[in-house]
């Protein structure tokens, strides 16, 4: 198991050869970093110049970076199996109804133990809140695993998925969020996430047939974390459209995380896959 302060003493001390970055298991990342510190080095060497100070300046940020961190998510990120297993108690945001950003998913209950120890549903909302959509769907989903029928973590995906503008997850997460007994329909029919859902021509008869997908509908997909549902070999295949532009998208927001693809690029790059 990793730990949040010796990996940010490790890039203090050590960071301008990417030691930290080994102890976290990155060895890609740690290679790339002590690489840039020979060349660095050269460069300082040959031209008596400082830029042997680049590596140590990234070894600092990382250091900030992991000091500031919250442990959860330091934890979600380098000590994921872990992390899956505690399933600690996550006390409930303060903060007064009032104040609460309509925007974001709603929190949990707080006389409900079972949803405040749920790690990746906190960290799901924390991740919505933050803008960052293709990790908070990764949160959801993985919330899903430990507790499928939980109406309130579909609810979550409904919104997220509509915010990244995917319809067919939207309705399908909305759909099982009421089935499962999600009924503050007041929420879905003023909540500012799901405006794009409600602009969407097919949603009028998503409502009038309660809620529930109508026969025909084209936004639909598959259920592949409810191992019970029996589903038919040529309709999986079809079904599976949805993921796939999903796990595009989980892949452009990697590479906008890591800094290989700018804002503007991760913008058009996304635009292009839900124009397909």
């Amino acid at each position: 198991m990793k730990n949040k302060t010796v990996a940010g003493t490790l890039a203090l001390m050590l960071g301008i050869f990417g030691v930290h970055r080994f102890y976290l298991g990155k060895k890609a990342q740690g290679v790339l970093h002590l690489a840039l510190f020979f060349f660095t080095m050269m460069i300082t060497i040959e031209e008596n110049a400082p830029a042997v100070m680049i590596p140590a300046l990234l070894g600092f940020i990382d250091a900030v970076l992991f000091f500031v961190m919250p442990q959860s998510d330091f934890d979600a990120k380098y000590n994921r199996a872990h992390f899956r297993a505690q399933r600690l108690y996550d006390p409930p945001r303060e903060a007064a109804p009032d104040t609460y950003d309509e925007q974001a998913a709603p929190p949990p209950l707080p006389n409900d133990l079972s949803e405040r120890r749920d790690p990746y549903r906190q960290l799901g909302i924390r991740k919505f809140r933050q803008h960052d959509y293709l990790g908070a769907v990764e949160a959801f989903q993985e919330s899903l695993h430990d507790n499928y029928e939980n109406p309130s973590t579909h609810f979550n995906l409904a919104c997220t998925y509509a915010m990244l503008e995917l319809p067919g997850d939207a309705f399908f997460h909305l759909e099982k969020a009421v089935s499962f007994g999600f009924d503050d329909f007041h929420k879905i029919e003023q909540h500012n996430a799901l405006s794009f859902l409600r602009a969407r021509p097919e949603y009028e008869s998503f409502r009038n047939n309660h809620y529930q997908v109508p026969a025909g509908l084209p936004a639909q997909k598959q259920d592949l974390l409810n191992s019970s549902q029996e589903t038919d070999s040529t309709e999986s295949t079809k079904e599976s459209q949805p993921l796939d532009v999903l796990d595009q998208l989980l892949q452009l927001g990697d590479l906008r995380e890591k800094g290989l693809l700018t804002e503007e690029e991760f913008t058009v790059q996304k635009r292009k896959l839900l124009e397909e």
